[in-house]
């Protein structure tokens, strides 16, 4: 396994990178699946930590034994596109996406605000869900269907970011979220819930 993202050129990063994130967020919505479901079934304690000890440990094995580094990639496409004999500092990238270049920090901002969403839809939402009395069965399926519904759309956002460009979608991505998350916050059933957090998805 090589970091496919590095290897693909920037003419289909979208692509690549729309994969990345489909196979990363389908595989989050299962792991949300599973632990509703564990906690369903045996309570909340310890049986569904279980699941994270084992997800640790595959990762980690498979980390050890198919991840390779491409550094080398990087440095090539840098010297390619830029005539940069090498990859830049991480300070400079630091100073370039947070203030030297408009459209990096832009984008930094914008990511900014999605870890924030993604940590108040792991965090919070379900402390919503069960004030309006969903069990965890259900809890279960409301945090799956965020992460399934992003990975699901990347398979078509990341390539079509390729052909249109990456700002406006970024930007109407952000809408879309906002009236997910108003969604969540004025809803009571499942119904309601399953919905922001479809769109939460979406625009994410």
């Amino acid at each position: 396994v090589i970091m496919k993202i590095d290897l693909v050129g920037p003419e289909r990063r979208g692509l690549a990178m729309g994969l990345n994130e489909f196979a990363g967020y389908i595989a989050l919505a299962g792991a949300a699946l599973a632990t509703g479901w564990v906690a369903a079934q045996q309570g909340l304690r310890p049986e569904p930590f279980y699941l994270g000890v084992l997800f640790v440990i595959f990762g980690l094995g498979l980390s050890v034994l198919l991840v390779r580094e491409t550094q080398s990639h990087v440095t090539l496409e840098s010297r390619l596109h830029s005539g940069a004999s090498e990859v830049p500092t991480s300070a400079a990238i630091f100073w370039r996406t947070t203030i030297g270049d408009r459209n990096l920090s832009s984008i930094s901002q914008a990511g900014l605000v999605n870890n924030l969403n993604d940590g108040m839809a792991w965090g919070l939402f379900p402390l919503v869900f069960a004030a309006a009395s969903m069990n965890l069965r259900e809890i279960g399926w409301l945090a799956a269907i965020y992460p399934a519904t992003w990975g699901v759309a990347q398979l078509f956002t990341g390539a079509w970011s390729d052909r249109v460009g990456r700002k406006w979608l970024i930007a109407s991505g952000m809408w879309v979220q906002a009236i997910g998350i108003a969604l969540v916050v004025v809803a009571s059933h499942f119904a309601g819930f399953a919905a922001g957090a479809t769109l939460l998805g979406i625009g994410t």
